[in-house]
């Protein structure tokens, strides 16, 4: 069996346009030792066909689910059959930049105090063009607290640190990242990251719909609670669905999810929704000059609050 410095994992579901990109933007890179790992998590489209023909490849490792078994689970078999030391991860849509892997190799070899290290990040339209980019904040144990500051692809992990904390949570339909930072966090791992841009992140032109969003805000205010409130929380969404919790969250926590919303319903036109979300999100937190921002946001005429809310999620303006 061979030994690898760093395993990367390549979750494929339905992403026959895309995937061979990512794929290829992996096994062009330099300077390290590397096994790919492509889990087809049940996949309906051509894209079984595109992955097979890298089945020969000598460092290409293919597991096949017999049905979409949803990201994190996806993501669990792989780190449960990778071999190298460390483990990066690759979105079946996005694709890497060259040198990626040697750069974030080199940092965690020299900085043994890092657990987890990402990197800046271009955003690329559906046809692969440059429309904006960002990079992690300087302290992102902090940033946690309040928003999610890392891309998911982009980053690496010590693979002893993510099987000490039993990799993702299945739970978690969406933000398993999230959660699994805050985790990480919360047992005294350490985060990193530079503002190189190594990863390119491939944003749809279309808006998520507001019922996805809204699950997705949910997801995303239970993935950074403490872990005895988050256990609590997630037996109430077991029983009664993900949408039951936001009765139970903090006045704070209803001040951010109704901030969210309104961008999410600006997004989609819905002005007066926006508007009542920015009256929550006042009433919630009436001092928190976010709120008023927000406020102002859903008061704005909806082709200027449109053009706002595009720039904020990294779309092209329509």
């Amino acid at each position: 069996m061979t030994n690898y410095d760093i395993s990367v994992i390549l979750p494929v579901y339905n992403d026959e346009e895309y995937v061979d990109g990512a794929i290829q933007s992996i096994l062009n890179q330099t300077g390290v030792s590397f096994e790919l790992i492509i889990v087809n998590d049940g996949s309906t489209d051509k894209s079984r066909d595109v992955i097979q023909t890298y089945a020969e490849c000598e460092n290409v490792q293919i597991i096949t689910h017999d049905g979409n078994r949803g990201l994190a689970s996806a993501l669990n078999s792989g780190i449960e059959a990778a071999s190298g030391d460390y483990i990066a991860r690759q979105d079946a849509d996005d694709r890497s930049v060259p040198g990626r892997l040697q750069t974030q190799y080199e940092y965690l070899t020299e900085n043994t105090g890092t657990d987890l290290f990402s990197t800046g990040t271009f955003v690329i339209s559906e046809e692969g063009n440059n429309i904006g980019s960002f990079s992690p904040p300087p302290n992102l144990e902090e940033a946690l607290k309040n928003y999610n500051p890392i891309v998911h692809g982009s980053v690496i992990i010590r693979a002893q640190a993510l099987r000490n904390i039993g990799g993702y949570d299945p739970f978690f339909n969406y933000r398993q990242d999230y959660e699994l930072w805050t985790r990480l966090c919360e047992q005294g791992y350490t985060l990193g990251g530079i503002p190189e841009k190594l990863y390119e992140l491939r944003r749809s032109s279309d808006p998520v719909s507001v019922d996805k969003q809204r699950e997705k805000i949910e997801y995303a205010l239970l993935a950074r609670t403490q872990k005895r409130r988050k256990e609590k929380l997630k037996k109430i969404a077991i029983e009664d669905g993900i949408h039951a919790i936001t009765s139970h969250l903090t006045r704070a926590e209803k001040a951010d999810y109704n901030r969210r919303m309104v961008r999410s319903y600006i997004e989609h036109g819905h002005r007066s929704k926006a508007l009542a979300a920015g009256v929550n999100a006042l009433y919630f937190s009436p001092t928190t000059i976010s709120s008023h921002k927000h406020f102002i946001l859903s008061v704005l005429p909806i082709c200027l609050s449109t053009r706002v809310v595009s720039s904020i999620s990294g779309r092209p303006g329509k």
